[in-house]
């Protein structure tokens, strides 16, 4: 077996310190199998910025090459030279070679390289990929362990002439945004890439108090310790997002879920919000939610049309496919609808009958007849007469 030669002068070897943009890159054969240090689980997901981070540390360490060495640091004990380095970064279950790091990658187009790639040239050199030095896209940005023995972990700038020889390749495993912990665990198990959420697009970040959310192409991903994790997507999400996300409604409780007649709903920390195509999505919270929800929900009362919103008086109304929900601090929220409904608009709404002070119910003044009370007024009903109201006092 070979122990690596640089070729070229000892000037060379000082080049590769200083990072001067074309020293020429050392080949070898790599001793490999003797020394692979530690080993762990295969298939590591590994995101691009974590590969870059990983890279810096033994950056920053100047960890000596050697192919008979290992490197112990919080992601593991690696090989000390090239492929050992890349091992590393990517978070692999051994200290590959450069000749076996095909078995757990693959090549790509030269214009497609993205940071946390590599150039690998099979028995003899790999490195890390981080960009393009010149306009022309020839001269690779890279970091790595390049030797002689001794040589700290660089970063330089290869030449045009010595990229050529190198093949690009890309870790199967790695992605552009890392999906971790129970929010990770969600998504895979609703298919990953394939879910109703898609791909990430960012990497998980604090949200509200208390949470943690991360976006995707089709939806955001939402956790806290208490409810775990759920995704919001499509128009609820949308409505979520333009009416205050979790910072007003909290987090969510469930997955979206089926409703009534072909609708969706899904409850939040504070509000539910349903969803048909023909309606849209919008939200249902405080005293109007509590007493919609034991008053039949959208099976009877049908899915929102609108967002709570002021009436008179202080007061609030929300309408619904078959009926107003009015609430105020006075009456508590109660629904109005049918022909009472239609009188109750007709002739002056809130500004002049006030609030509903109950539910509708059986009137026994006459055979079938209905009634409900208003601050101001009472409203009754008959099959023979409709609709009629009288103020009160």
């Amino acid at each position: 077996m070979k122990v690596r030669e640089l070729l070229g002068t000892t000037a060379v070897a000082v080049a590769l310190v200083m990072g001067t943009a074309n020293a020429n890159v050392a080949t070898a054969d790599e001793i490999g199998v003797m020394f692979n240090c530690g080993n762990y689980p295969a298939g590591k997901q590994t995101a691009r910025d974590e590969a870059l981070a990983r890279s810096t540390t033994w950056l920053q360490a100047r960890v000596p090459y050697s192919q008979s060495a290992c490197h112990n640091n919080q992601f593991g004990s690696y090989r000390t030279d090239c492929s050992g380095y890349l091992s590393m970064i990517w978070g692999l279950a051994h200290s590959y070679t450069t000749s076996t790091l095909h078995q757990v990658s693959h090549t790509i187009n030269r214009a497609d390289l993205q940071p946390g790639d590599a150039l690998n040239w099979p028995g003899q050199h790999t490195a890390l990929f981080l960009g393009w030095a010149d306009a022309a896209r020839t001269m690779p940005r890279v970091r790595e362990q390049a030797g002689p023995n001794g040589s700290p972990t660089v970063e330089r700038n290869w030449s045009a002439t010595t990229a050529a020889k190198y093949t690009p390749i890309r870790y199967n495993n790695i992605v552009s945004y890392n999906v971790a912990g129970d929010i990770g665990t969600k998504w895979r198990a609703m298919g990953a890439e394939n879910s109703v959420v898609g791909a990430p697009v960012n990497n998980e970040q604090d949200g509200a108090p208390g949470g943690r959310w991360q976006g995707f192409q089709h939806g955001n991903i939402y956790w806290t310790p208490a409810l775990n994790a759920h995704p919001v997507y499509g128009d609820i999400l949308t409505r979520f997002m333009d009416t205050g996300d979790e910072h007003r409604w909290g987090y969510p409780v469930n997955d979206e879920s089926p409703g009534a007649h072909g609708g969706r709903w899904q409850q939040f920390q504070t509000a539910h919000f349903y969803w048909t195509a023909a309606t849209g999505a919008f939200p249902v919270y405080g005293e109007i939610l509590t007493n919609f929800m034991n008053a039949g929900d959208e099976h009877r009362w049908g899915y929102p049309l609108m967002e709570e919103a002021a009436g008179a008086n202080g007061g609030r109304y929300q309408k619904f496919q078959n009926g107003i929900w009015y609430w105020s601090a006075r009456t508590s929220a109660y629904p109005v609808y049918g022909d009472i409904l239609t009188k109750f608009l007709s002739t002056g709404d809130e500004h002049t009958h006030g609030y509903p002070k109950e539910a509708e119910k059986d009137w026994a003044g006459e055979t079938g007849g209905r009634m409900q009370t208003f601050e101001n007024s009472t409203f009754y009903w008959t099959p023979a007469k409709g609709a009629w109201s009288v103020r009160n006092g």
